[in-house]
């Protein structure tokens, strides 16, 4: 059984077992390991105007944005830690 086949059955019985109505968890044996994709190890300039774009509708997750990429960039020029204020 692959694990997008396991999943619900592992948590049909999680929740059946939170609701107390079985003692123990018969699938709590059974390994259900997420697949993660891994993440991009750059953005490509379209990608960095969507991602602008989109976070652009909410000033908080703008600046998080806007900090996140500045000090990637930062990061990636060597000047983390340099007494030079970029932002």
């Amino acid at each position: 059984m692959r694990s997008h086949e396991r999943s619900p059955i592992i948590n049909y019985f999680l929740w059946l077992t939170s609701l107390q109505v079985l003692p123990k968890d018969p699938t709590a044996p059974l390994a259900n390991a997420r697949i993660q994709s891994p993440l991009p190890d750059y953005l490509y300039e379209q990608e960095i105007k969507t991602l602008y774009h989109e976070a652009s509708q909410d000033p908080r997750l703008y600046l998080v944005v806007l900090v996140f990429l500045v000090v990637s960039l930062n990061a990636r020029d060597g000047q983390i830690g340099s007494d030079e204020r970029n932002v």
